[in-house]
């Protein structure tokens, strides 16, 4: 059927509609439809508007992704292509398309092959009082059905389920459900997580595989389990975190070692491969956190329940056991089933009182001991990795209040805690340690890379960091991360560190997911995996199913066909690394969103900003988010240098470069898109502030 169709596009000679093809087959319209799609996906017939014709010499198809800021780009031989500005609204995350790639090496969106993405989110609008349907994907327009328009409100965000193969002007659409209501305070949350990929819905069938799932311990089998729970044991964690997964114990051991007990939670105990519930979560891959709202991987019952290290519960766990010596070195580690009973939460703050030692919140007098002896550790750990060379970038991470009714009232970059690198260096400690574990193992597995970035780009990072009155030479060769470290050092104290960070950790390749064992270059680690977070990562979960066959059951290796699985997880961690990406942008967004409500009140007010990149668009920095704009807003007499990377002002002799600093006015807010409109007020030199020709003006 499929020549026959080539045949008759061949002897038309020309664009042929979907009508006459349905006709002249004498098929179906669904089988029509399966067919030509399968012919547009193997690059044999391209689809504009209504008409098909034979796929033209010089059009290639890729897919539509991400990058960590936001931008669309079309993911092509493992290559990014930058995707020309007037073509940004015709296409959607994850959508297939068909291109072309011009002369300044953009992509020029052809046609949309495949839609991957059918449900969209949309708002309802009253305008002189007709209701109209707005999605929030730009460059479609919905038709909603008169019945479902009558149920919806104005200020309602809906979910829609879109006929991608209608060729009108409208996409007919079907009311899938009401999503939140005006003024909800987690409206634009809601909004975020649909348009991402997450969301908290569950089918009857989990509900009902989730509602077997014990509610406790009692009961359970221990028979094959280490029982820790006479040991003391407690959760370090946010102030509002539900979902803990991860507990230690600690001991002083008589060598001058310290023994340290990191317990995680079994969540591969109660979520087996074979059930709803582990699908779903291979469709979700991770939790998603946006500001006072949470996507779980899991239902809340399971991630909040009895997979939570709860205070004074006892729970099945996985126990990594390491005793580190005084270099931060670890030996003797021991991976081992077992069972908890958690004294108590603890949060960062209190524990940074703790370890600052002068003040000791109330309940913490009896865990002083430890609290100070697992922070020793950390401390070995930590020194040992930055002996090897493991980079640490500063934090951009925002520490907001909200008031009651959810609204961000203040927002302001976090320091340093103590508590905080107490955990995350426990936590890198015992993933290493189980990464090492899975190498001798004879199955393959998942493991957390993060490969060399390239020489020519750090130089690039390095050459823009010097534009702000920097000396820092450039790189002759790459061959471990020490160097990048030492430029680290140089630049920490400076009082521009945050954006001087940003700029050198844009041009490292991002961390990802691989069955292939790579390294983690910014670790400075030969092997690194995911194990400590399996209540909000897949890629943590399937390690401990991995250590499950390990550990509880090796007879049935050999049953295993070791290259099945090893495509199944190679799948999974694509899949993994790709909604991880989408997960950061999303959180990225609802940060953005909520810092824009607190910034209605300064309309008209200038702010300093940074630019981090300079392309099509301009990304500036301004009051901790990121803001992109046109360059015909600098004026007519700047041009774009594409060699150099900048914009210039022959007459006045300006030059807008990354890294630049800039002033800016804050024209206006779009509510509805949260879009913000600024104006680049004049260019900040080392010692002047030099006003734009547009501004003069």
């Amino acid at each position: 059927m499929k020549d026959k169709i080539l045949n008759l596009i061949k002897e038309r000679n020309e664009k042929i509609g979907f009508k006459e093809l349905k006709n002249k087959l004498e098929v179906d319209t669904i089988t029509l439809e399966n067919l030509l799609l399968e012919l547009k996906l193997d690059g044999s017939v391209l689809q504009v508007g209504n008409k098909y014709s034979l796929f033209p010499d010089g059009v290639l198809i890729g897919d539509v992704s991400t990058t960590l800021s936001g931008n669309k780009v079309i993911f092509y031989n493992d290559e990014k292509i930058p995707i020309a500005t007037n073509f940004f609204d015709a296409i959607l995350l994850n959508d297939v398309v068909a291109f072309r790639i011009n002369e300044h090496h953009e992509a020029e969106v052809m046609s949309v092959i495949d839609r991957r993405i059918k449900n969209i989110t949309c708002e309802v609008v009253i305008e002189d009082g007709v209701k109209k349907i707005i999605p929030y994907h730009k460059g479609i327009k919905v038709n909603l059905d008169k019945n479902d328009m009558k149920e919806l409100l104005d200020g309602d965000i809906i979910l829609v389920d879109i006929d991608i193969n209608n060729d009108d002007e409208y996409c007919n659409a079907i009311l899938v459900k009401k999503l939140a209501i005006k003024d909800s305070p987690n409206r634009k949350e809601i909004e975020i997580a649909i348009n991402y990929g997450f969301d908290n819905d569950y089918s009857d069938e989990y509900m009902d595989e989730l509602s077997k799932i014990p509610k406790d311990t009692n009961g359970e089998d221990l028979s094959d389990r280490t029982d820790y729970r006479d040991m003391i044991t407690f959760t370090i964690d946010g102030a509002n975190t539900k979902d803990m997964d991860d507990g230690c114990s600690v001991e002083e051991l008589p060598n001058g070692m310290i023994r340290v007990y990191v317990h995680i939670s079994d969540v591969s105990h109660y979520v087996k491969s074979n059930s709803i519930l582990f699908k779903r979560a291979c469709e979700k891959t991770t939790s998603l956190y946006l500001n006072n709202s949470v996507f779980h991987m899991f239902h809340h019952i399971l991630s909040n329940g009895i997979c939570s290290l709860n205070q004074g519960e006892d729970r099945l766990t996985k126990t990594v056991i390491m005793d580190i010596d005084s270099d931060g070195y670890i030996h003797n580690t021991e991976i081992v089933k077992s069972v908890i009973h958690s004294n108590k939460k603890m949060t960062y703050d209190d524990v940074d009182l703790v370890l600052d030692g002068k003040e000791i919140p109330e309940g913490y007098t009896e865990y002083v001991n430890e609290i100070n002896l697992l922070n020793m550790a950390a401390i070995r750990v930590r020194k040992r990795m930055e002996e090897n060379g493991s980079i640490s970038f500063a934090s951009n991470e925002l520490e907001k209040k909200y008031d009651n009714d959810g609204k961000l009232i203040s927002y302001h970059c976090m320091g340093e805690s103590p508590a905080r690198k107490l955990i995350e260096y426990l936590m890198i400690a015992t993933n290493e340690e189980v990464a090492k574990y899975l190498l001798y193992s004879p199955l393959p597995a998942v493991y957390r890379i993060h490969e060399y970035p390239e020489l020519k780009r750090v130089n690039e990072a390095i050459k823009a960091i010097n534009e702000l009155g920097k000396r820092i030479r450039p790189l002759r060769e790459l061959d471990n991360p020490i160097a990048l470290q030492k430029i680290q050092k140089m630049l920490q104290d400076d009082e521009d560190y945050q954006i001087l960070s940003t700029i050198l950790l844009r041009f490292m390749k991002r961390a990802r997911y691989s069955v292939e064992n790579m390294g983690h270059f910014a670790l400075s680690l030969d092997a690194y995996t995911h194990f400590t977070s399996p209540i909000r990562r897949l890629p943590d979960l399937l390690v401990h199913m991995i250590l499950d066959v390990l550990i509880q059951y090796p007879e049935l290796i050999e049953a295993i066909n070791g290259d099945e699985l090893e495509q199944t997880l190679r799948e999974l961690c694509d899949h993994a690394s790709m909604m991880s990406r989408q997960a950061d942008i999303a959180e990225r967004d609802a940060e953005k969103a909520s810092i824009i409500e607190c910034m209605y009140q300064d309309i008209g007010k200038e702010f300093e900003g940074v630019v981090l990149d300079i392309g099509n668009q301009i990304k500036i920095r301004m009051n901790s988010i990121d803001v992109m704009i046109h360059p015909d807003s600098l004026g007519e007499n700047f041009k774009y240098n594409k060699k150099k990377k900048l914009y210039y002002d022959m007459d006045n002799d300006i030059y807008l470069k990354l890294g630049a600093k800039v002033i800016v006015l804050l024209e206006d807010i779009v509510r509805s898109t949260n879009n913000i409109k600024i104006k680049v007020l004049g260019i900040v030199n080392p010692k002047t502030l030099v006003k734009t020709k547009q501004t003069e003006e």
